[in-house]
């Protein structure tokens, strides 16, 4: 579900970003700007996405962990592969 939050959040990124690299000070001073900060949950919680997203800089790890879990389910080693169990009755 989208909140006026998020509109708001999206809304202060795309503005900030044709200027320069969108992250959370950019963002926050160009919701500040325009009087919408409080409103998306402040400064702190647009750290708080950021933290809770994936970077490039875990690329290469993550890329193993999906290369891994594809190859299990291959050899049939995945959770995926098992058929769900039969109800008894």
């Amino acid at each position: 579900m989208v909140t006026e939050g998020h509109r708001r959040r999206r809304a202060g990124k795309l503005n900030s970003w044709p200027q320069s690299a969108a992250d959370p000070i950019t963002t926050a001073a160009a919701l500040g700007r325009s009087g919408d900060l409080n409103r998306v949950g402040g400064a702190s919680y647009l750290h708080t996405l950021v933290q809770a997203v994936p970077t490039v800089a875990h690329a290469e790890h993550y890329a193993r962990i999906i290369s891994e879990a594809a190859q299990g389910r291959r050899l049939g080693l995945g959770r995926d592969a098992h058929p769900p169990a039969r109800r008894r009755g």
